[in-house]
């Protein structure tokens, strides 16, 4: 995505982003797409004199507003790496990220961040000014293309293995789920698109799947840095909203607005395209928004290690049981445990290929076969079956991660910071089926040989401090011991419940 690509196409006076500050009915910030791209273009020049280029990792922690877009396309402008970090992780989860990919600079939103030291602070073109931190402000300069298949993106996710890795996404890679959806049949997408953006853009559905996916149309998009479903439905509607891709959870709360009384039911009546991303959307949740606003969501699948979004249902008439058909040139495969494609019909790990799949975790390049199957194949670790006309079902999960309102965690990230507590002796997470979130994380641990038992409580608030919000148990049981093969490895499986 070198400059202008994706804002190379539409007019220069067309509204790019509105960014709400506050609330959705607080103050505003809008820039043009002339305005972007010159932004952009001031920025990455900055950048260029700093002697910022190809192979080098900038860290963005921003809110998700106008400068993290700018930071964004101006790292990637220069053929450098934008690693994206959540702005609020606690310190020490903050810094272990900057750390796993590497990170050489940081470019700073209008938000008090942990920076650890030795890295340099930046804040971008036309960004309120902070004591100490470099302004990156240049006369725009030429800029030599930057090759497809060099690193744009590093993000951060469980991984089909439950362990947290920095995932490499190229240019290419970026450009194929973002030309898959937007060329989808009856896409609704183009220069007339109001988008709704209030996916974390830390993570690739709301950094490609949504943002790079509206650009790349040439529609206006409006950014909301927290969620509050009050103040998104009066964005929607003050705005005219057309596109809005949210998690399940999202809806539900929507949902549960009209049904309550907390809402009109006209909020989404400019509404052309309403999809769901990144967890299972229950069919429950699907029908209760119908009912409420009158809006189908179509259902999509992807994995960060696919760039975003490589399936979604037709918008005109949406399943509530599927995620749909691949995207532009995604492809599926059902495969049984040795790597054969299963009958039409059968259950089988979902595997993607394609030009969406990405390079590689850092660290790890070229990556093993237990990262991607002969053939460069992704292996997600996700059961599906395919129906006759193609459209995949999930059906199952074969990995540990736990999936909570979207949010890939890993047990073994929380595992860590439950025995570095000094009562805690050994732990195992799970995911238990959660209405509202999906899943929520549940732990079990084990106190220390001949040690107190650890209190439930001080282990939630030791954890709160340590790891983001949605990562920390929503409940601890002191257990005596914890199920484990005869070799000694933790079976999780005899820990979760068995849903109804």
């Amino acid at each position: 995505m070198n400059l202008p690509d994706v804002v190379a196409t539409a007019p220069a006076s067309l509204s790019a982003l509105v960014e709400l500050r506050e609330d959705a009915l607080g103050a505003e910030l809008r820039v043009t797409y002339g305005e972007l791209a010159d932004r952009v273009a001031r920025t990455a020049a900055g950048l260029f004199a700093g002697s910022v280029g190809v192979g080098d990792r900038v860290a963005i922690a921003a809110p998700s507003g106008i400068v993290f877009v700018v930071a964004y396309l101006a790292v990637q402008a220069v053929g450098a790496a934008a690693v994206l970090v959540n702005h609020r992780s606690p310190g020490p989860e903050f810094a272990t990220r900057l750390d796993l990919a590497a990170t050489d600079l940081v470019v700073l939103g209008d938000y008090d961040v942990p920076l650890p030291a030795g890295l340099t602070p930046l804040r971008v073109a036309g960004s309120q000014a902070q004591q100490g931190v470099s302004l990156l402000d240049s006369p725009p300069v030429g800029l030599a293309p930057v090759p497809g298949g060099s690193p744009a993106a590093i993000l951060f996710t469980s991984g089909v293995s439950g362990s947290p890795r920095p995932v490499i996404l190229t240019h290419d890679n970026l450009t194929a789920v973002q030309l898959g959806l937007v060329s989808q049949i009856d896409s609704r997408l183009g220069p007339s698109t109001v988008a709704l953006a209030v996916l974390p853009l830390a993570h690739v559905f709301g950094l490609n799947s949504s943002l790079g996916t509206m650009l790349r149309a040439g529609g206006s998009i409006v950014l909301l840095d927290r969620f509050d479903a009050a103040n998104s439905l009066k964005a929607i509607a003050r705005y005219g909203v057309t596109a809005v891709s949210a998690v399940p959870q999202m809806w539900a709360m929507w949902a549960a607005l009209a049904e309550g009384g907390g809402a009109s039911g006209n909020e989404f009546a400019t509404v052309l395209r309403a999809s769901a991303s990144a967890a299972h959307l229950p069919p429950s949740t699907a029908a209760a928004v119908s009912e409420g606003f009158g809006v189908a969501i179509a259902a999509g699948y992807g994995l960060t290690e696919t760039s975003g979004t490589i399936a979604l249902e037709d918008l005109a008439a949406p399943s509530a049981l599927t995620v749909g058909r691949p995207l532009g040139e995604a492809q599926l495969r059902l495969v049984d445990g040795d790597g054969q494609v299963v009958e039409e019909g059968d259950r089988g790990e979902i595997w993607i290929g394609g030009p969406s799949v990405f390079a590689g975790y850092v660290g790890h390049e070229p990556l093993s076969k237990s990262m991607l199957a002969p053939g460069g194949w992704c292996r997600t670790g996700d059961v599906g079956v395919l129906d006759d006309e193609g459209r995949l079902s999930i059906v199952d999960r074969i990995k540990d991660v736990v999936i909570v309102g979207g949010f890939n965690v890993a047990p073994t990230e929380v595992e860590d910071v439950l025995v570095a507590h000094p009562r805690v002796g050994s732990a195992l997470v799970v995911g238990e089926p959660d209405a509202r979130t999906g899943e929520r994380v549940v732990a079990f641990v084990v106190a220390k040989a001949g040690g107190a038992p650890p209190d439930p409580g001080d282990v939630t608030e030791y954890c709160r401090r340590r790891l983001a919000r949605y990562k920390v148990p929503s409940r601890i049981e002191v257990r005596r011991e914890l199920p484990t093969t005869e070799g000694g490895k933790a079976v999780r499986r005899l820990l979760r419940s068995v849903p109804d």
